[in-house]
């Protein structure tokens, strides 16, 4: 009866263990999950036909303004910096009379865009956005100015005046 009684405890045991290793068998595996983050920039010039219009005596002793609202967009991954540059040093007419494009400020304004700094329109890259930080469509106002009584804007035949200026948005 005693072999019986082990026998009968035995099969009980092999039967627990058995079901015990059936029931918490598992099995594990790990994923290594990675995110890639490039540098990334996009920028949209959306006013891209700004301009200065002198059409009363007022124009040319106060000076004039142009103000672009929502001027540009930028999207960046890290921060950025916002240059411009006149192709040429002048604006020249259809006749060939120039004007020389020092003679016009240009300003960036918006919020969250680190340092906007006014410039004169230069045929070297000046910054008018520096140390802005990373974002998602920003957007920024250009203001396109001249000073009254500039006498690079009086004694000029009537007629539109023009310059490329290119713009470049880059990461820090």
């Amino acid at each position: 009866m005693l072999s019986t009684q082990r026998l009968i405890k035995s099969a009980f045991i092999l039967l627990f263990v058995a079901s015990a290793t059936f029931v918490s068998a598992q099995v594990e595996q790990t994923a290594e999950l990675k995110v890639t983050i490039k540098d990334v920039i996009t920028f949209t010039l959306n006013d891209a036909n700004p301009t200065l219009i002198f059409d009363e005596a007022d124009d040319f002793i106060n000076g004039v303004t142009y103000s672009a609202s929502n001027a540009g967009t930028i999207t960046a991954s890290g921060a950025f910096s916002l240059t411009v540059k006149a192709e040429k040093n002048h604006l020249e007419d259809s006749a060939g009379n120039k004007i020389k494009a020092g003679s016009i400020s240009l300003q960036a304004s918006g919020t969250d865009l680190g340092t906007t700094d006014k410039i004169e329109l230069k045929t070297s890259k000046k910054e008018i956005i520096s140390g802005a930080p990373a974002g998602i469509s920003k957007t920024f106002d250009l203001t396109y100015s001249t000073t009254g009584n500039d006498t690079e804007f009086i004694g000029k035949p009537a007629g539109d005046y023009t310059v490329d200026l290119t713009f470049v948005a880059a990461l820090d």
